[in-house]
């Protein structure tokens, strides 16, 4: 009987666990999307490059959540059964409190093991690969850099300025500053 009272309460630490840690994390995960929109308004980069570049920051935000969603999972649940007045199933089947006790501390070294191997090998390996797609990525839109009227630095040691800007794509006078060094520049 004890195996299936056990039984009970981890399954319901799982899933309570589970639906804590996905649903946190994809609210804290949307609201750091909306931040990495700067990748396609400001450096034009492609929206796939966009959406690969914050999907790679989920295992980030999960690796984070995880020992808060512990925390709320094992609080609900042990919430949960005393104002059911399930633990005194518990106590009645003879349980002791330190089996329970030792059964939650067992619990929570298994969910430490798996967030210190996301947090040692995956988030590193998604952070590299989220900045080597920055980097290789290409400027795909042009139209996000030249404004009319507006001076553009967006790229180290080059300014953009463009007189008008037609419905075409055509620009008239388009100026372009490189600095060479401190001193000299070229127009």
């Amino acid at each position: 009987m004890k195996k299936i009272l056990f039984r009970k309460l981890l399954s319901d630490c799982v899933i309570f666990f589970l639906i804590a840690l996905t649903s946190t994390s994809i609210i804290i995960w949307i609201f750091q999307a909306v931040n990495f929109l700067d990748i396609i308004v400001e450096d034009g980069r492609d929206y796939m490059v966009y959406v690969k570049y914050s999907l790679l920051s989920l295992p980030k935000t999960v690796s984070k959540i995880i020992p808060f969603a512990i925390f709320f999972s094992f609080y609900y649940v042990i919430d949960k059964y005393e104002i059911n007045n399930e633990l005194m199933i518990f106590w009645n089947f003879g349980v002791e409190k330190i089996q329970l006790a030792n059964f939650l501390i067992f619990f929570s070294i298994l969910i430490t093991i798996l967030q210190s191997i996301i947090t040692i090998f995956v988030v590193p390996e998604t952070q590299n690969l989220s900045r080597s797609l920055i980097r290789t990525s290409n400027v795909d839109f042009i139209d996000s850099f030249v404004k009319p009227r507006k001076f553009n630095d967006n790229i180290n040691g080059l300014t953009i300025y463009a007189e008008e800007k037609f419905k075409n794509g055509s620009l008239k006078n388009l100026y372009l500053k490189k600095k060479e060094n401190n001193e000299n520049f070229q127009i």
